[in-house]
C-alpha cells in the first residue's frame, strides 16, 4: 500500500527485528517495516528521505552497536532540516541512567528499554501505534490492511 506508514528499525540483532515485526502483526498494525542492520546501513534510508525519497513515519533506534551507533545515528538525523520531526524511539538493553539522558538530550522522542516479554513487545508497538495514529478513541480506527 502506498499509504502505508513505513517505520525503519536500526539493530544489529536480527531477532530484535523479528520479533518487533511479529508484535506489529500480532497488534494487526498496518505498516512496513524496513530494517537496517547498523548505523551505517539506517543513514542510507535517512540520507534517501531527505533527498527526497520515500518517507518514514518513524525510527526504532538501537543504541549499542558496532561501527556507527545509535548516539551518532539520533545526531546526524536531528540535524537534518527533514527529520527534525520524525519520532524517534531509542529501543535498547541499556539500563543506564546516562544513555537515557544522553538520548533524550540529542532528540529521541522516547527512551524504551527492550522488554523481556512478548506482553512488553506489545507496549512498544502500542507506542508505535500512538506516533502513527495519534491518542484517543479514533487511534483503534487504523486503516485496514
Amino acid at each position: 500500500m502506498a499509504d502505508t506508514p513505513r517505520i525503519l528499525m536500526v539493530d544489529d540483532n536480527p531477532a530484535d527485528h523479528q520479533l518487533i515485526q511479529l508484535a506489529i502483526e500480532d497488534a494487526g498494525l498496518p505498516v512496513v517495516q524496513v530494517a537496517a542492520r547498523d548505523g551505517r546501513h539506517a543513514l542510507i534510508f535517512l540520507e534517501a528521505m531527505v533527498a527526497g525519497g520515500p518517507p518514514l513515519a518513524l525510527m526504532l533506534l538501537d543504541l549499542n552497536m558496532p561501527g556507527m551507533d545509535g548516539r551518532q545515528v539520533l545526531a546526524w538525523a536531528r540535524a537534518q532540516p527533514t527529520l527534525r520531526d520524525l519520532p524517534i524511539i531509542v529501543l535498547t538493553s541499556s539500563h543506564a541512567p546516562a544513555d537515557r539522558r544522553d538520548a533524550l538530550a540529542l532528540g529521541a522522542s522516547e527512551f524504551q528499554i527492550k522488554p523481556g516479554d512478548f506482553a512488553g513487545l506489545a507496549a512498544i508497538v502500542a507506542r508505535i501505534r500512538w506516533y502513527l495514529y495519534g491518542p484517543g478513541p479514533d487511534a483503534a480506527q487504523i486503516p485496514a490492511t
